[in-house]
Order: C-alpha cells, then structure tokens, then sequence
C-alpha cells in the first residue's frame, strides 16, 4: 500500500532532507502539487482544494526516477507537455535530465551532450513559450532545447553556447522568468531596486538595467530565489517572486 503523509509533514520532512540531498517542488500542469525527492520518495499533494482538511499526499514513486542525491537539484514544469523535467538530481549521471511525464505518470532519462558547461553548478530557468533551458555558469550563458519533450528520445541533446554574460564570473545568479525574459537579480554594480533583463526571443541583454519602484521600500540588491507565477497553459507568466536572502 502506498505511504500517506499530510502536507504539513512534506513540508517538515523536506527541510530534514536538505543536508542529505536536493529534493524538489513542483506543480504539474492541472496544479497538482508535487514533492519529490523526499527520503528516496515521491510524493503528490494533490491540487489546493485537497490541501486542508488533514488530506493525504500519496506516495507514487515509481521506477526510473532520479536519485536526487545531487546538492543543486532542480525542477522545471513545462505546462504545454505537462511534465516535470529535473537537474542534476543524479550524480552518476550530472549531464542527465529526467523527465516525468505527469499524464502517462512515467519517468524516463535524457542525455545531453554539455559541449563546455557545468551543469552541476548552472543557474537555470526553463522557458515556458519556447521549451527552451536557459542557464548561466562561469559567467557563460547556455541554452538548452526541449522542444515538446514529454519522455526521452534515444538521441542526446546539445547544449548551445549563447555566450559571455555581461557579469563576469564571479556573479552568483539570481535568475527569473517572466513575460518571456530573463531578469537578473543582485546583479554587481547594480543598484538596489534595478534589475538586468535577457530578451529570450531576441537572445540579447539589454544594455541597460530596468528599474522597478515600488509603493514603498525598494527591491534589495542581495541573493535569494524566485519563483514565477504560473498562468493557464496558454498564457505566459507574467510576474515572478523575489525571496530576498536577507529575510
């Protein structure tokens, strides 16, 4: 019978497993919330309506997922494929991207050819119009494409030098999705309150960082993490949280 644990207990158990390995959250296209990673398993929170209530997550950990046994795990949604695609959740395999196919609710393992990048310690997004992942490591921008990717195909996929960041390679990245840019956060010699922009239709940095005022206060030029805000399937997000470090 599979194991049932509340959301509250995913939540704990999460934090517990950060010292022993990356495990992740992610949401599948219908918004099915899902922890992964957790103790060597999986589990799915159901949609929000089932989250109150002492309503159970289900264990569905299934053959062919990652270890996630790496320190700098990742996962992705991609809404128009509804799967979940996960980084460097295998050690024996960084170059590995593993796809969980959310409506055949299988998992299934894609390699890449790096070409020059560290995947390992990559910043990543993954965009939601293009399936395209973007990622910057050593101050290097690379791209991935995953075209409508839902399970492996038997060919590896390339990743593409875009080019130099204009950071150097010293910048720690603080990287969002929205309205189909890349913002960059904390970025050096940026002020507080100001973000630098990648155009990802045009593969072009603005020369310029964009200033964002707010009613009060101002957006702290420090490290954090991000989270976009996911709309229905067709519509791209257009906003993004910004978790400052500081907090």
């Amino acid at each position: 019978m599979a194991h049932l644990l509340t959301l509250v207990a995913l939540y704990f158990l999460s934090v517990s497993q950060t010292v022993l390995g990356s495990p992740c959250i992610a949401f599948d296209a219908n918004w099915n919330l899902y922890a992964l990673g957790l103790n060597g398993k999986d589990y799915n929170a159901s949609t929000q309506d089932k989250w109150t209530g002492g309503n159970m997550a289900t264990d569905f950990t299934a053959a062919g997922r990652p270890p996630f046994d790496g320190p700098n795990t990742t996962c992705y949604l991609s809404q128009f494929q509804n799967a979940i695609y996960v980084m460097n959740g295998d050690t024996q395999n960084p170059n590995s991207i593993y796809m969980y196919d959310a409506t055949a609710l299988t998992w299934s393992q894609q390699a890449t050819t790096p070409g020059g990048i560290d995947v390992g310690s990559s910043t990543c997004i993954l965009d939601h119009d293009t399936n395209v992942g973007y990622c910057l490591a050593a101050g290097e921008m690379w791209f991935l494409n995953l075209q409508s990717l839902k399970a492996a195909q038997s060919e590896p996929i390339a990743w593409t030098d875009v080019g130099p960041a204009p950071y150097g390679p010293n910048y720690n990245p603080v990287m969002a999705l929205a309205d189909n840019h890349i913002y960059f956060i904390d970025v050096p010699n940026v002020p507080a309150g100001s973000m630098d922009i990648f155009v990802i239709h045009y593969s072009f940095f603005q020369p310029q960082p964009q200033e964002y005022p707010l009613p009060s206060g101002t957006i702290p030029a420090t490290h954090g993490k991000t989270a976009s805000l996911f709309q229905p399937t067709s519509v791209c997000p257009f906003d993004h949280l910004f978790f400052s470090s500081c907090f």
